[in-house]
């Protein structure tokens, strides 16, 4: 049996025997690498400002249709750039409130070679919790 890859839980916790949490899960790999991908802003990283989406120039916009349509444009175009260990199946804003500058994701992708499709919510903006999976 192949041994699976462990990567470190984000955000940073303490595991059940007092070390590092480790995730050998690739969905919730997967969601850790789109959420940082999605939430960094191109820029932020000064040595590789391209890095990152646009989405956080979206959380003070209206978000109507066409706006909805750019934004999942551009969040596929960055994750498929970042991330090539997934398929991203669709990303939909979900929530939007330009008061707290706070956008919510519903970002749906599969993990290669498996066919199921993961769904996880990933706010941008605001103040940020903890992304969750299922």
């Amino acid at each position: 049996m192949a041994s699976l890859s462990r990567q470190i839980v984000v955000p940073f916790q303490i595991g059940p025997h007092g070390g590092i949490a480790f995730t050998e899960s690739p969905a919730q790999q997967a969601v850790q690498r789109i959420a940082t991908i999605i939430r960094t802003r191109l820029g932020e990283r000064v040595m590789l400002p391209e890095f990152g989406s646009s989405a956080n120039d979206f959380v003070w916009e209206n978000v109507d249709e066409i706006t909805a349509a750019e934004l999942a444009l551009r969040i596929s175009d960055a994750v498929r750039m970042w991330e090539t260990g997934v398929i991203l199946r669709s990303v939909t804003p979900l929530m939007h409130d330009p008061q707290s500058g706070s956008l919510t994701l519903d970002v749906k992708f599969s993990v290669p070679p498996q066919e199921e499709v993961f769904s996880t919510l990933i706010e941008v903006g605001g103040t940020m919790t903890e992304t969750q999976h299922g």
